[in-house]
C-alpha cells in the first residue's frame, strides 16, 4: 500500500510517500505526477515515511528524474536508511540529488 501526498508550492511540486513503492504501486505514483508534472519547475519527493521500493519503483523514478532534467530537477528528501541502500546499490544514488 503507498498513501501519496500531492501539493504545488508554486511551480514546486511536493510528493510524500507513505509505505511501499512496488509493483502494484508505481503506477499509481507515476499518474499522480504525471497529472502536472508540465506546470512543475521542480519536484521534491518526500521519502521520510517511504519503507520499500522496488526496481517498478526504481524506474518511475528514473523516469521523472530524466523528464526534469529538462528543468530544475527532482530532489529526494528524508530518504530512509533502507531506501537509500537500494539507491546506492544499484547505482542510481549517483545521479540523484538528496536533501
Amino acid at each position: 500500500m503507498l498513501n501519496i501526498e500531492k501539493s504545488m508550492n508554486g511551480n514546486e511540486m511536493v510528493v510524500v510517500l507513505d509505505g511501499r513503492l512496488d509493483t502494484l504501486t508505481s503506477p499509481q505514483l507515476e499518474k499522480a505526477i504525471g497529472e502536472d508534472i508540465e506546470k512543475a519547475d521542480s519536484i521534491v519527493l518526500d521519502m521520510g515515511k517511504l519503507e520499500y521500493v522496488s526496481s517498478a519503483g526504481l524506474r518511475v523514478i528514473m523516469a521523472v528524474d530524466i523528464e526534469m532534467l529538462k528543468k530544475n530537477g527532482l530532489v529526494l528528501k528524508d530518504v530512509t536508511q533502507d531506501v537509500k541502500d537500494v539507491l546506492e546499490l544499484t547505482g542510481l544514488a549517483e545521479d540523484l540529488k538528496f536533501i
